[in-house]
C-alpha cells in the first residue's frame, strides 16, 4: 500500500492523486541497498575462464607382473654378482696375504709404509662387492611388496630408497679408497710397468678420478632427489597424493651399472700390474658385467614403477579433472532469476551465486595473516583480478595471471597449477595442470615468492 505524505490516508499502489484530500502522491522512498559483506570472501567476483584447460593423461601402466619380474631379476642378478665377487675375492686369491700386506711386501720389498695401505685395498675390494648386494636386496623389496598396498609396505618402500641412498654413500667411499691404492701403487711399483712407469700411472689416475667424480655429482645430484622419492612412495602408498616418484632417480642404478663396468676394466689391468693374480682380474671383470646388467634391470624396473605410479593414479587424475570442470562449467552457467525475483532491486543487487559461508569448509592463510575461505568451488589465485578470485600481489612479477587453483573435498585440498614459474606443495613442484592432494597443514609456495597455508 501507498501513503499519502499530507493527510496520511492509505491508497492503491500506483495511484496519482490521493482519494481523500486530493493532493498529489510523492515519489516513495527506495529500499536501502544491503551493505556489503566484510572480508576476503567479497573480493572474489566469478569470471568468465580466458583460456582453455586441457588434460594429458599418463602414459598407460604396464602389467604388474612384468614390473615385479624385472625388480626380482634385477635383485637377483646383483646379489648373485655380488656373491660371487665376494668368494672369488676371499677365495680365488691370497686374500690374507692381500689383507695383511705381507703378499705384496714380499713380491717388490717396498718397505712396511705400503704394506699397511693393502688393508685398505682389502676393505674397498669388499665393499665393491657388498654394495651392488644391498642395491639387491632393495630392488627384491620392491618386486616382491609394491604391490601389496599396506602400512608395512609403505614402511618397507622407505626403507628401500634410503638403502638406495646408502649405495651411492658406499659407491663413493669405495672409489675414495680405490682412488688412494691406484696412485700409492703406480707410484711404488712403477719399475714393474714395463719400462713406461709414467703413462700408465697417469691413466690410473685420470680414470680413477674420472670415477670419484661421477659418483660425487652423481650423489649430490640425487640427494634431493632420494629425499623426494621416499617423500612421493610414502604419500602413494598413504593414498593422500598422486605425484610419482623423482624422474632424476633414474639416472642413479643407470650410472651405478656404468661404474661397475668401469671398475671391471680398471680391476682387470690394476691387478695385472700389480701381480694380484690375473684370475681375480678376470673374475672381477666377469661379476661386473654381471653387476651391470643387474642395474641395467634395476633401470627398467625404476621407470617402469615411475610410470606405473603415475599410471594407477591417471583414473584419480582424470576423475578429478572432470568433476572440477563440470564444477566450473555449472559455475559459469548464468541461472534466470524468478519473477518475484526480478522485480525486487533488493534481489536484483546481490551477485548471482552467492556461495555461502557455511560452504567454506577451509582456510587458505597468507604470510600476512589473511585467510580466503575454500569451499567444493575451485578458487583461482593469481595477479590479475579479472580472472582469479583471490589477488596476489607480488613486487618480483613471478606469479601469473591465472597461477592455481584450489578447492576442499574429502577434508583435503586439491591444486592445479596453471602458472609458468610453478607452484609447490612442501617442497615438491606441481606438475603443470595436473590436480594434486594436498593435507591440511601443507605449505604452498607460489612463484617462489608468496607463501600460503592450507588451514
Amino acid at each position: 500500500m501507498a501513503f499519502c505524505t499530507h493527510c496520511g490516508a492509505e491508497n492503491q499502489p500506483g495511484a496519482a492523486f490521493c482519494t481523500k484530500c486530493g493532493q498529489p502522491m510523492a515519489a516513495q522512498p527506495q529500499p536501502a541497498q544491503p551493505a556489503a559483506q566484510p572480508g576476503p570472501s567479497a573480493q572474489q567476483p566469478v569470471q568468465q575462464p580466458a583460456y582453455q584447460q586441457t588434460y594429458t593423461a599418463p602414459a598407460a601402466p604396464r602389467q604388474p607382473m612384468k614390473l615385479e619380474l624385472m625388480s626380482l631379476i634385477a635383485g637377483g642378478l646383483l646379489i648373485l654378482g655380488g656373491l660371487l665377487g665376494l668368494i672369488f675375492t676371499c677365495v680365488m686369491n691370497p686374500f690374507y696375504d692381500l689383507a695383511t700386506g705381507f703378499g705384496i711386501l714380499n713380491r717388490y720389498g717396498a718397505g712396511n709404509a705400503i704394506g699397511g695401505l693393502s688393508v685398505w685395498a682389502s676393505i674397498a675390494l669388499i665393499l665393491v662387492w657388498i654394495t651392488p648386494m644391498l642395491y639387491g636386496a632393495a630392488e627384491l623389496l620392491n618386486g616382491l611388496l609394491f604391490y601389496k598396498k599396506s602400512r608395512v609396505t609403505a614402511t618397507l618402500m622407505q626403507i628401500g630408497n634410503y638403502v638406495n641412498l646408502g649405495v651411492l654413500a658406499h659407491g663413493f667411499l669405495v672409489s675414495f679408497i680405490y682412488l688412494i691404492c691406484v696412485i700409492v701403487f703406480m707410484v711404488s711399483y712403477s719399475h714393474v710397468l714395463d719400462g713406461s712407469p709414467l703413462p700408465a700411472m697417469l691413466i690410473h689416475c685420470i680414470l680413477a678420478l674420472l670415477l670419484l667424480a661421477a659418483l660425487v655429482l652423481l650423489s649430490l645430484k640425487n640427494l634431493r632427489a632420494q629425499k623426494q622419492a621416499v617423500f612421493s612412495y610414502h604419500q602413494h602408498q598413504m593414498g593422500y597424493a598422486t605425484a610419482p616418484m623423482d624422474s632424476k632417480l633414474k639416472t642413479q642404478p643407470l650410472a651405478l651399472g656404468i661404474g661397475s663396468l668401469i671398475f671391471g676394466i680398471l680391476s682387470f689391468f690394476f691387478c695385472g700390474f700389480c701381480d694380484l693374480g690375473m684370475g681375480y682380474a678376470v673374475a672381477a671383470f666377469i661379476m661386473s658385467l654381471v653387476l651391470a646388467a643387474g642395474y641395467f634391470f634395476g633401470f627398467l624396473s625404476f621407470n617402469s614403477i615411475s610410470a606405473q605410479v603415475a599410471g594407477q593414479k591417471a583414473p584419480d587424475y582424470k576423475a578429478a579433472f572432470d568433476k572440477m570442470m563440470q564444477q566450473n562449467a555449472n559455475k559459469y552457467v548464468p541461472t534466470a532469476a524468478p519473477a518475484q525475483e526480478a522485480q525486487s532491486p533488493v534481489q536484483a543487487a546481490q551477485p548471482a551465486q552467492a556461495a555461502p559461508q557455511a560452504e567454506a569448509q577451509g582456510f587458505v592463510r597468507t604470510a600476512a595473516g589473511v585467510r580466503y575461505p575454500v569451499g567444493g568451488q575451485e578458487i583461482r589465485l593469481g595477479s590479475d583480478p579479472a580472472q582469479s578470485g583471490v589477488q596476489l600481489s607480488d613486487p618480483t612479477g613471478r606469479i601469473s595471471p591465472v597461477h592455481c587453483g584450489i578447492r576442499f573435498e574429502k577434508n583435503q585440498y586439491l591444486l592445479v597449477d596453471y602458472s609458468a614459474t610453478g607452484t609447490v606443495v612442501n617442497g615438491m613442484r606441481l606438475t603443470q595442470g595436473q590436480p594434486t592432494y594436498a593435507l591440511p597443514g601443507s605449505t604452498v609456495v607460489l612463484g617462489e615468492s608468496v607463501t600460503l597455508t592450507l588451514e
